[in-house]
Order: structure tokens, then sequence, then C-alpha cells
């Protein structure tokens, strides 16, 4: 087997997180830099959708682990007149909206096996804050305010209540003032 073939080798070990990429920044002139230190597999610039220009940050997928200490170990790097900083890419698992209500509704356990389940349970609005700060790192939303709709949202689709109340009544008090959300 050759170096650049490591199937025990998990992929997401093999991939750098490129931050700090300017807006000229291209796939190739990415690949173009990082090839110095070992075989990129595969290279890209994270683009925004709209104006299709570097969002800040890529990847870069060597065909080995070694690799990927050696360009981290190889710096200041210098990507296309602008200073960039390598680092391993991590995985985090983050539980879904849906999952987290319904934890939090707790449920027995053995009802995993059924199908179709109609959740009708009743969940605080504080535990709709709870998990409305775990999930804001992945949504949209610009303020915790609007996490916390959004988590509502989920609590509605469940088919839970939160409060005793209808999950969009508490939507519209929130958007309206009449239930006060913390700041973060």
């Amino acid at each position: 087997m050759s170096k650049s073939e490591s199937p025990e080798e998990p992929e997401q070990l093999q991939k750098l997180f490129i931050e700090g990429l300017s807006f000229e920044t291209t796939d190739e002139s990415l690949r173009s830099h990082f090839e110095q230190w070992g075989i990129p597999m595969h290279c890209v610039v994270m683009r925004d959708p709209n104006t299709k220009t570097s969002r800040d940050f890529g990847f870069v997928t060597y065909a080995t682990v070694e690799e990927v200490g050696v360009a981290m170990n190889s710096g200041p790097h210098k990507v296309v007149g602008r200073v960039v900083e390598p680092k391993q890419a991590q995985i985090e698992v983050v539980p879904s909206a849906s999952a987290l209500i319904i934890n939090a509704l707790k449920e027995p356990r053995d009802r995993k096996k059924q199908k179709n389940i109609k959740h009708s349970g009743n969940i605080t609005f504080d535990e709709i804050v709870n998990i409305a700060r775990q999930m804001c790192h992945g949504s949209s939303a610009r303020e915790l305010s609007g996490t916390i709709k959004e988590i509502l949202g989920t609590a509605q689709s469940v088919g839970c209540n939160v409060d005793g109340c209808h999950p969009h009544d508490v939507i519209d008090d929130v958007s309206t003032g009449a239930v006060e959300c913390p700041a973060s």
C-alpha cells in the first residue's frame, strides 16, 4: 500500500480548516500554496452563494495525516497576499432541535420502538431557551430570540405545548415582546 492510500485514517484527520482567506482566493490558488507539503486530494474555498466571493475560510484535504502535520507546522502561511491560519478540521456532532425537545419531554424510553408517536407533552419556556442556546451556533438568526422562535417552531411540529400554550402563540408573544427573551 502506498503512502497516499490510507484507508485506516479517517478523512477528517486528513482535513485542514484554513481561516483568513482573502476575497480573491480561488480553489486553485489554495491548492497551489498547500501542495508544497503534500498531495491535496481536495481543496475548496467556501463562497458566499450570492456574491460568489470567499467567505474567509476553506478546506484542504491531504492524502495522509502526516501531510496535515507537516503543513500545519510549516507556517506562517501566506495565500494570495494574506496570512492564513490552518487548523485541524473538527467534527462536532450536535443533536437536532427535535431530538432535544423530545428529550426535554422526558417520555418513557420504551416508546422508541413505536412509530408515528404524537408527542403531546408540555415543556417549559426555560427549556426552550436552553435548547436555543445549544442550537444558536447552527441557526441563521442573529439574536437568541430568533433562535428561540425557530425552536418553538420545531416544538410545534413535534406536537408539544410550551408552558401549557400552543408554541405558535408563544412565538407571537416573543415577537410582540409579551414574553421576554434573554439577550444571550
